[in-house]
């Protein structure tokens, strides 16, 4: 009997029944893993749009090509070289007669200093707190995360005006208003990563071993928390540097004669319409830094811990 007539023989009538198997090509394994997302290893897009950022932030002091608070009326609204100026001023100057090439160099220098300050004092004090309530718990996890709750409530605007009422507008109103915005962000996820560390086996067995809580949290808790806090801080540069230029066009931030981005928007509103650079080039500095240091966030989460998703 022929291979096929086999296949089309009733079980019940002794034929021995020969099954082929499939083509290797059409076999699926089912135990097989899928597939990670690929992650660049360099992160081109992102380098990409803070790199002109942080090298004036860097190195802004030896690049300005002008005093960015020298004022010159004879050279008043003059347009950037792209729009029929002068490599004089190649982005153009504002309504006092500015450079806002130097301006735009030396408000980077301040916009990244407050962020990053501001940045890192919420990161330190958050994650302290959270670090708190996730391994204390009880009344004191209860106590701190209300606090939380009760930071969050509060909006940020109207924060920051309270503080300039208390202590004035400038620097330390803008570091102050971004430690106390960002801080509770970090205190919510470091107490829910927090949680989940001491259910581990290793922080069993450290507490077995008779390890003291500081030891506990010095080499095995905080350690692994270090991934969360990076990645955080790094996607909230981006959103402090947008809070610092909002709160400086408020009048609440940092003051004239300093150069801000913030400051420069304000400066050029009242002629956007005859001298449409003046607001719009601190803009797309505001735009390309929030921007890349989100994207940059982002590759460096799923580079660190693609558990870290949900940040």
């Amino acid at each position: 009997m022929s291979e096929m007539s086999s296949l089309n023989t009733p079980l019940d009538s002794g034929e021995i029944v020969k099954i082929v198997p499939a083509p290797a090509e059409m076999q699926v394994d089912s135990a097989a893993p899928r597939k990670k997302r690929a992650v660049r290893r360099v992160p081109v897009l992102p380098l990409l749009l803070l790199a002109p950022i942080l090298i004036f932030g860097f190195f802004g002091s030896f690049l300005m090509p002008h005093d960015p608070t020298m004022i010159d009326p004879a050279h008043a609204l003059q347009p950037p070289v792209f729009a029929g100026g002068t490599w004089l001023y190649p982005l153009g100057t504002d309504h006092t007669g500015r450079d806002l090439l130097s301006r735009l160099i030396d408000g980077a220098r301040n916009s990244l200093a407050v962020a990053f300050f501001g940045v890192a004092l919420a990161g330190a004090f958050g994650t302290l707190i959270g670090l708190t309530a996730g391994y204390f718990r009880g009344a004191v996890e209860e106590l701190l995360m209300r606090l939380v709750d009760m930071q969050l409530a509060i909006p940020t605007i109207l924060l920051a005006v309270l503080l300039a009422a208390v202590i004035g507008g400038g620097l330390t109103t803008v570091i102050a208003s971004l430690m106390i915005t960002f801080w509770a962000g970090y205190a919510r996820i470091v107490r829910g990563e927090t949680l989940s560390l001491m259910q581990r086996d290793y922080i069993a067995l450290a507490r077995v071993a008779g390890a003291s809580r500081w030891r506990i949290v010095r080499l095995h808790v905080l350690p692994n928390l270090l991934s969360v806090v990076v990645v955080l801080a790094t996607l909230q540069l981006g959103a402090a540097v947008g809070l610092e230029a909002a709160l400086t066009f408020l009048g609440l931030g940092i003051q004239p004669p300093a150069s801000a981005w913030g400051l420069m928007i304000s400066d050029g509103k009242l002629y956007m319409s005859q001298a449409w650079w003046i607001p719009t080039i601190p803009g797309i500095a505001i735009v390309m830094t929030v921007l890349g240091s989100n994207l940059f966030g982002d590759w460096l989460r799923d580079r660190l811990d693609p558990r870290l998703s949900q940040l």
